[in-house]
């Protein structure tokens, strides 16, 4: 590929941009090296992504996967990111097991997504990064799944998929 292509932002690289993450989202001095723990955070990504468009939950007065992660530049989508990991946890009614996962899988991409700095100024205290690992997300898959509450006759809600190409083309911001 040539470099143009893997140096320009990735909300001009297509639909994957919304289900990219984090890391790959934030400016850096040297771009990072994909891996299996970027693949399985856009895995994350991609689930949360149907949850918010198809099951009832508890940020209902957002109906828009696109109000929590909108088009824009690539340094924003990864705050947005980052604050949505951050803030109140998403709650299923009515689905303790799909609540559990998404909860367990969110706190499992923000502690992959960490920066390794004192959480407090120079209190000292740190936080290591700890990447996602296949392992890691199917245990939290195969301990969801063993949960015996899963709802019976659970359907989902319509959605119609608005075009957001020509938003997703039109953004040149820059944030370095």
């Amino acid at each position: 590929l040539s470099q143009s292509i893997l140096t320009r932002p990735l909300i001009q690289q297509g639909p994957s941009y919304y289900s990219a993450a984090i890391d790959l989202l934030e400016p850096k001095a040297q771009t990072p090296v994909h891996d299996a723990n970027h693949d399985l955070e856009s895995f994350y990504w991609v689930l949360l992504s149907i949850v918010l468009r198809h099951v009832a939950h508890s940020h209902m007065n957002s109906d828009d996967y696109n109000l929590f992660f909108p088009p824009g530049p690539d340094c924003s989508a990864a705050l947005m990111k980052r604050g949505f990991l951050s803030g109140h946890p998403l709650k299923i009614p009515g689905n303790r097991p799909l609540t559990h996962l998404l909860a367990r899988l969110g706190d499992m991409v923000l502690c992959a997504t960490v920066v390794e700095k004192p959480l407090w100024g120079d209190l000292g205290s740190y936080r290591k990064r700890v990447p996602l690992t296949y392992d890691a997300v199917l245990g939290a898959f195969d301990d969801a799944l063993a949960l015996d509450d899963w709802p019976h006759n659970d359907t989902a809600i319509r959605y119609a998929l608005e075009d957001t190409e020509s938003d997703m083309t039109s953004c040149q911001c820059d944030c370095n």
